[in-house]
Order: C-alpha cells, then sequence, then structure tokens
C-alpha cells in the first residue's frame, strides 16, 4: 500500500506541475516527467498483452464457442490490418484533441474489447471485442512517438528504447502465465484479466489530461503532406519489412523447422522461443544509437545483412539452423529502427503524429501479406527456397530504403517548402 500511496502522491504533484507555455511546449519538471514516463510505461505493456494472451490457450476458446478453422484464419489476419486502418486515424485525432484524450479513448477500447471477448459466447461478438481491442492498440501504437516527442525531446533514444523494450517483454509475459491460469479459473477469466493492466493505465493520464490546458496556437493545424514526402516511404518501408518478416517466420517458420528441416517438435518450440526474444537486446541499444550518431550507416546495413543471411543460410545450410534463427531475430530490430526514425525525421507532436500514423498504418498492412505472400509462394512451386529468397530480397530493400530514411531532413521543413 505505500508503494501505491507514494505513486499516486507523485501523480498528483506531477499534475499541478504542467505548465504550457507559448510555444506550445510542456515545460515539464522533475515529478511531471516521471508521471509521463509511468503512462508511457503502461501503455506500451498494454500494447502486446492483449493481442498475445488468447494465443496461448485458443484451443480452449476455439471449442468454447465453436471456432471454424475459416474464422480463425480471419482472427488471425485482424492484428496487422486493425492496427493499420486504426493507425490512420490517430493523427487525425491528435489534430482534433490532443495526444491525452485520444489516448484515454484508445484504453477504453482496450479494456471493453477485452472484456467484451472473454465473455463472448459467438465467434462474430469475439471478432467484433477482438476488433475494438487491437483498434485501440493501433491508436496507441501510433501516439507514443508523438507523446515521447513532446514529453521527453531531449531523450528520444532513451524513452523509445524503455518502450520498445517493454513492448518485446509484454509480448511473451502471457505465454508463461495464460496456460496454468486457464487450468486454474478458465479461459474467460485467464483473458480478461489483462484488462486490469488497461485499467492501471488510465490512471496516470488521467492526471496528465487534467493538467494540460489548450494552446490557442495549436489551432487550425493543416494537414501535413507525409504521403508524398520520400523519407517517409522510406521509413514505412524498413518498417514494414521488421514487421512483414516477424508475421511471416512466425506463421510459418515452425513448419519449415519441423517438416524440411527435421527438427522435433519440442526443439522447435524451443528455437522459436529463441527467434522471438533475441531482438530484444539489440531493441535496447538500437534508439540510443540511431540518436547519438550523426549518420548511422552501420545500424541499417547491420540489420539488412541479418535478414539476407538468415535466408540465405535457411536455403543453403539448414544444418545450421539455430544460427540463422538468432539471425533472423536480430532482423526484426528494423521495426524499432523505423519506429525510432518518426521523431528524429519530425520536429513537433504534430508532425510525428502524421509520420507515425502513415510509417505504421502502411507498414502493419503490408506486414499483413507476410504470411499470406510466403504460403502462397509455397503452395505454388511446392517448396520453400522461393518464400527464403523473397525475405532476403526484403534485406535487400531494406538496406536501400534505411539509407535513404537516415537523410537529416525532417517533415515539416518539407511541407514549409511544399505548401509554403
Amino acid at each position: 500500500m505505500t508503494l501505491f500511496h507514494k505513486i499516486f502522491s507523485t501523480m498528483r504533484e506531477a499534475q499541478n506541475q504542467i505548465v504550457v507555455g507559448k510555444s506550445s511546449h510542456v515545460a515539464i519538471e522533475k515529478r511531471s516527467r516521471i508521471l509521463a514516463l509511468i503512462a508511457i510505461v503502461f501503455v506500451a505493456l498494454n500494447l502486446r498483452a492483449a493481442m498475445t494472451a488468447p494465443s496461448a490457450v485458443f484451443d480452449q476458446i476455439k471449442e468454447s464457442i465453436s471456432i471454424s478453422d475459416t474464422a480463425r484464419s480471419i482472427i488471425g489476419m485482424l492484428p496487422p490490418v486493425s492496427f493499420a486502418l486504426f493507425g490512420w486515424l490517430a493523427p487525425r485525432l491528435v489534430v482534433k484533441h490532443g495526444l491525452e484524450k485520444p489516448i484515454l479513448f484508445s484504453l477504453g477500447m482496450i479494456i471493453f474489447g477485452i472484456l467484451g471477448r472473454s465473455f463472448s459466447n459467438s465467434v462474430w461478438i469475439y471478432a467484433l471485442c477482438s476488433i475494438f481491442c487491437l483498434g485501440g492498440i493501433g491508436i496507441c501504437n501510433v501516439l507514443l512517438p508523438p507523446i515521447i516527442k513532446y514529453h521527453f525531446p531531449n531523450q528520444i533514444g532513451l524513452i523509445t528504447s524503455i518502450y520498445t523494450s517493454i513492448i518485446y517483454l509484454s509480448a511473451g509475459l502471457p505465454s508463461f502465465v495464460a496456460v496454468p491460469l486457464t487450468n486454474a479459473v478458465g479461459w474467460r477469466v485467464s483473458t480478461g484479466s489483462w484488462a486490469l493492466l488497461a485499467i492501471i493505465a488510465v490512471i496516470p493520464w488521467l492526471f496528465i489530461q487534467k493538467g494540460v490546458q489548450p494552446n490557442p496556437e495549436e489551432q487550425g493545424r493543416t494537414k501535413l503532406p507525409v504521403g508524398r514526402w520520400s523519407v517517409a516511404w522510406a521509413i514505412m518501408i524498413v518498417f514494414s519489412i521488421g514487421a512483414f518478416n516477424s508475421f511471416a517466420m512466425l506463421a510459418w517458420l515452425p513448419e519449415i523447422l519441423t517438416k524440411s528441416f527435421n527438427i522435433a517438435q519440442a526443439d522447435s518450440g524451443r528455437l522459436m522461443s529463441m527467434f522471438s526474444f533475441i531482438g530484444f537486446f539489440p531493441t535496447i541499444f538500437v534508439p540510443i544509437v540511431l540518436t547519438r550518431f550523426k549518420k548511422p550507416w552501420f545500424v541499417v546495413l547491420f540489420f539488412s545483412l541479418c535478414i539476407i543471411i538468415a535466408n540465405l543460410g535457411f536455403l543453403f545450410l539448414p544444418q545450421f539452423a539455430v544460427i540463422w534463427i538468432a539471425a533472423a531475430g536480430t532482423g526484426l530490430t528494423f521495426i524499432s529502427v523505423g519506429l525510432t526514425l518518426i521523431n528524429l525525421r519530425s520536429r513537433t507532436k504534430f508532425g510525428s503524429a502524421s509520420l507515425s500514423g502513415f510509417v505504421q498504418g502502411g507498414g502493419y498492412l503490408l506486414s499483413a501479406l507476410g504470411p499470406v505472400t510466403v504460403g502462397w509462394l509455397h503452395e505454388l512451386t511446392g517448396g520453400w527456397a522461393a518464400s527464403l529468397w523473397l525475405l532476403a530480397g526484403t534485406g535487400v530493400l531494406a538496406l536501400v530504403m534505411g539509407l535513404l530514411a537516415l537523410k537529416p531532413v525532417y517533415l515539416e521543413d518539407y511541407a514549409k517548402e511544399t505548401i509554403g
């Protein structure tokens, strides 16, 4: 109780220290920075846990509410599609309502979606509530970069490192507790209990929202021409390549390992765990490195080579699968590269929100094609060679687009040159 009392007291004191200046920059004292960091951390904890919690116990869910294989496939496509569609909506919400109200609204969507999903008796209600939950996550995905830009303009690398690392951890946490919790209390309580994280996340944002006053200089913002900016497209492609490889490998790598490489299912499971978690370590350092170096071309080169070497290794030297899986998992750090570049290529929270919506909206939509494309090529050719060549090719594309995305230019400057 003492710990919660201290946190609550810090929130209340921080709320009173938020002062909005004429330049639309929030001057935040030490305690209010702590509040902002707490708020960011709790939002980050919700960005994957609610999505992955049902996965480990989906067989029980499928049996309970009679989900067909077709419906299961559709539900499996919902995360990237929902992230994309609701992600495009987020910048418009920022222009109209600021950062705080949309965050509270999206957390409410997550809470409603989780609870509705956990008590549903119909596959369609389950799917609809999943869309609500995933839509809220999609909005939060887009809003966190501008929130970091706004509250921590001089610590973008560090705070981005913290929140992306938490996303990695929260993605794996449900798999450790979902099965024993389901065995004890059933899948409905097990999956529904993750709404508590979103409820807790609401608390610091209520304090922040109360402390922020509307600024007249922020009214009448024009839409930034992000879709016409080549650098925005480059960042989006870099981000999408990380997500594309992630979704494709998570969907098909277990089958490649067991059926093509004759690896035992238990060993395949351990290798997949390594694939999922090995990217956590570079994610800690990459945002900081990108902000410290003026031309961090070596970052893009390294992760591009990871993707290329991993897939060519699977193709020509499958006996060293553990090495290639480590390389493939490391290559997924392009997701973190893309998220960091959103703030490094914008000057304001509005620019960051516009760029974030474009990058993540388009990126997740492209990444949804990963499992489909790899599966289609496998069915078309009867083997995995074409799919692995395709994934290796994405590494080459990431190198070219990554070098373009590293140009020290800004969206707002491009907008001034284009629309005056």
